[in-house]
């Protein structure tokens, strides 16, 4: 398919017409980051600082609770670098495993708490929907501060401070911070209050921590991946990423910048461990000797993991996803979420639709097809493909079913679950990517009430694309012009989509085969064309349209 092309003005340099097009003001290719918001804009900021710094100084036990994830990892180090650099001999790490613990604060943290005589939990990417969990650790005398960036529910935890961007009387701007952003702004107040040098390293984890957890590079967001990719050279110097960088060299002569930062964001995705343990957060902060046993470590379980992606994502495109293209305008009556179930590849997967339109994907595993610590990724393959929500349950044990959901803007998935709510444990997450736990009994009322939902918010899937948003305009292939045009404006990626620019008057040489992807077969044999592309982070472009230049 062939589509309109909505072109900039070319009185404009590149960069110029890129601003134009994404309606941008100049001053974002700056990002300063002496000029951040204040910290003091985030509410309860003092009152946890204080507690935390009375806690250093009574060399109380101090337990810092993260998620499972980049982002609560790299925010789980951010504040445990921190308290070391500050001199507290008492702080210890618990980072939850995902396949034997539940979302928020679980009861395995309580208990270790109790044992380890904790008197402060500084809970991190994680602890906004725990209100019973943080009222069991105020009568046991614990408190708790929670340093989140996730949607709050109506009813806040009873902790000692929350700090949490999205909290509606909270004044710092950046709402879409990561949690680890959140924790930079916390670390960053610490450091003027007790005199300690900011570490220029916790700049990189924090870009690290918040590229994995996808938030729209704007705002600080940006401010912090631009500064560690204008500054990475500086940076390889660190006795951690020089390590992965000759590891990865092994493989790849000359990686990209983001490359290598995602790169090592799926060497440290696979590190969860029992009781607390995490590989890649030991990884982080282990001498020498123990970094190459933990990273031999984590990439074999990377290597086992990417296998078993692979399989999974085999029998997602043989047994579910081939058939679901064939229904592209109406399906049949086995896939109606009211009552019947289609059991292919011994699943339940239900399709609600309208106006004979697919809507949702609802697919419950309850014969363990796909693997629970990849839930997530599974969803979010499965939503590339049809571009409609996607909501993977299986189980966590005899009782309880856990879930992980993906979709676009024009669907909610926070104000979905909220809808629910009466089905579900707990639930949690952003408007794209959502997550619940519920009971094995609660299933049909969910599947209720989310019939309810639709129904009552009469959703309109958006219209086909005809249109292509072209950013700039070049009048002939010339690599280097091009690469400089997106090193100037990097970093992309969520909310900072990649740059879409029209090459003119292109002529096929062999040597470009090395740059472009799927170029038809058609420009390969000659003539001039007009290429619409996107370009990626290693300097390549994948084909969007083409026209023949007449």
């Amino acid at each position: 398919m062939h589509y309109n092309w909505n072109l900039p003005s070319q009185d404009l340099t590149q960069v110029e017409q890129f601003l134009q097009v994404r309606e941008l003001d100049k001053s974002i290719l700056k990002s300063d980051i002496n000029n951040l918001p204040s910290e003091n804009l985030f509410k309860d900021i003092d009152k946890a600082i204080n507690r935390i710094i009375k806690a250093i100084k009574n060399n109380e036990k101090i337990i810092i609770f993260g998620h499972d994830d980049l982002d609560g990892i790299t925010s789980c180090f951010l504040i445990f670098d921190y308290l070391t650099d500050a001199g507290s001999i008492n702080h210890y790490y618990y980072l939850p495993n995902r396949a034997v613990d539940r979302h928020g604060i679980c009861q395995n943290l309580i208990d270790f708490a109790v044992a380890y005589e904790a008197k402060l939990i500084i809970s991190v990417d994680n602890g906004i929907s725990s209100v019973k969990e943080v009222s069991d650790l105020n009568d046991l005398g614990i408190d708790t501060i929670i340093l989140d960036h996730h949607i709050p529910a109506q009813e806040l935890p009873p902790a000692y401070a929350i700090v949490n961007p999205k909290q509606g009387d909270c004044q710092h701007p950046d709402k879409m911070l990561a949690g680890v952003g959140v924790c930079f702004f916390i670390v960053k107040k610490l450091c003027q209050l007790s005199e300690i040098k900011f570490k220029e390293i916790w700049y990189f984890w924090t870009a690290v921590g918040t590229i994995a957890d996808k938030v729209p590079l704007q705002g600080s967001n940006r401010v912090f991946v631009k500064y560690v990719l204008n500054n990475y050279s500086s940076f390889l110097k660190d006795v951690t990423l020089s390590y992965v960088f000759n590891q990865q060299k092994k493989n790849v002569y000359s990686p990209s910048k983001m490359g290598f930062i995602n790169y090592l964001i799926r060497i440290l995705y696979n590190g969860r461990e029992l009781n607390g343990k995490n590989k890649s957060f030991q990884f982080i902060i282990a001498n020498q000797f123990e970094k190459e046993v933990l990273f031999q470590e984590l990439s074999e379980i990377k290597e086992q993991n990417d296998m078993l992606i692979k399989q999974n994502l085999q029998s997602i495109d043989e047994l579910f996803l081939k058939e679901m293209h064939n229904y592209t305008h109406s399906l049949p009556s086995k896939y109606q979420l009211e009552n019947t179930a289609f059991n292919e590849i011994e699943d339940d997967i239900f399709i609600y639709y309208d106006s004979d339109k697919p809507m949702l994907v609802l697919i419950i595993d309850k014969k363990h097809n796909f693997a629970y610590s990849l839930l997530g990724i599974h969803a979010s393959y499965i939503y590339s493909e049809l571009k409609i929500p996607v909501i993977m349950i299986k189980p966590k044990d005899e009782k309880h079913f856990v879930a992980e959901a993906r979709g676009p803007k024009w669907f909610n998935l926070v104000e979905c679950f909220t809808y629910c709510q009466d089905a579900f444990i707990q639930y949690g997450g952003h408007i794209k990517a959502a997550g619940f736990l519920i009971e094995n009994d609660k299933i049909d009322l969910f599947k209720q009430k989310l019939m309810l939902f639709f129904k009552e918010k009469k959703f309109l899937l958006p219209e086909p694309q005809t249109h292509i948003n072209i950013d700039a305009i070049f009048n002939n292939f010339n690599k280097d012009e091009i690469d400089s045009f997106y090193t100037a404006l990097e970093p992309f990626g969520q909310g900072f989509s990649e740059p879409v620019v029209l090459i003119k008057n292109y002529s096929y040489r062999d040597e470009d085969k090395y740059y472009f992807y799927n170029l038809a077969e058609e420009i390969t044999i000659g003539g001039l064309w007009n290429l619409v592309v996107s370009i990626n982070e290693h300097g390549n472009f994948k084909i969007k349209d083409y026209k023949k230049n007449t």
